[in-house]
C-alpha cells in the first residue's frame, strides 16, 4: 500500500469536510482555565473514515482506503493535548512522555497503557502521523502540541470500545476526568449540502 496516502489524509483533515460537528461533541473533551488547556479527543473509525471519504472519489479508491485503515484494526486512537502557563507567562506544550506519565484510560474496569510507537506496525504509524499533521494544521496548534496515541482496543479477541453500542470509558489527563457515554452519531446520515455545514474539524467551543 503506498505510503503517500497519510499526506492525503493530512490535507483532507484540513480540507472542507463533511458536518462533522455532531461527532467532534461526541468524542472531544477539554477543559480551559486561565492557565491551561486540556484535551482529550477519541478518534473513532468512523471520524476517521468520514474524513477520509470527503470528496468525490471512485470506488476503487474508496476500497483502496478502507483497505489502508485496516492498519488501525485493534487500536484505540486518542488526540492528546496539554498546554500551561511556564514563568514567563507563555503556553508551554507538555511533552509526549510528560502527557502519558499525567494519563490514564479505564474502560470496562480496566486501565490500559498506551502502546509505544516502536510496537506500531509501520502502516498504522504512518496513519498516525498523517493525521496528527491534518489535525494540527486544522487547528493551528504548534506542532509539538498534539499527540496521537494508540490504545489496544480489543483483550482476548473481544472489543473494548464497540461502536455499536454507548460507549462507556473514562480518561484521566492532569487532574482532569474525561467521561465519554454519548452514542456516536452517523455522520453519514445528513449530507453536508443539506446542512450547508463545511467547517474543518476543530476544538469545540
Amino acid at each position: 500500500m503506498s505510503l503517500a496516502l497519510p499526506l492525503s489524509l493530512a490535507g483532507l483533515l484540513a480540507a472542507p469536510a463533511a458536518d462533522l460537528a455532531p461527532l467532534v461533541r461526541a468524542t472531544q473533551r477539554l477543559a480551559r482555565d486561565p492557565d491551561a488547556l486540556t484535551v482529550v479527543w477519541w478518534l473513532p473509525p468512523s471520524f476517521i473514515e468520514g474524513i477520509m471519504e470527503q470528496g468525490p472519489m471512485s470506488s476503487e479508491e474508496r476500497l483502496e482506503r478502507r483497505q489502508t485503515l485496516a492498519a488501525l484494526d485493534g487500536y484505540a486512537l486518542f488526540a492528546l493535548l496539554h498546554m500551561s502557563r511556564d514563568k514567563s507567562g507563555m503556553l508551554a506544550a507538555a511533552s509526549r512522555d510528560e502527557v502519558l506519565k499525567n494519563s490514564r484510560l479505564e474502560v470496562q474496569g480496566k486501565t490500559l497503557s498506551g502502546v509505544a510507537p516502536g510496537q506500531v506496525s509501520p502502516e498504522a504509524q504512518d496513519i498516525l502521523d498523517g493525521i496528527r499533521r491534518g489535525l494540527i494544521g486544522s487547528m493551528g496548534l504548534n506542532g509539538q502540541a498534539l499527540y496521537i496515541v494508540a490504545y489496544p482496543a480489543e483483550e482476548n479477541g473481544l472489543p473494548l470500545f464497540d461502536p455499536k453500542v454507548v460507549p462507556q470509558f473514562t480518561f484521566h489527563l492532569y487532574g482532569h476526568e474525561f467521561v465519554f457515554s454519548t452514542r456516536l452519531p452517523d455522520i453519514h446520515s445528513v449530507p453536508a449540502a443539506a446542512t450547508g455545514n463545511t467547517a474543518r474539524p476543530r476544538l469545540a467551543s
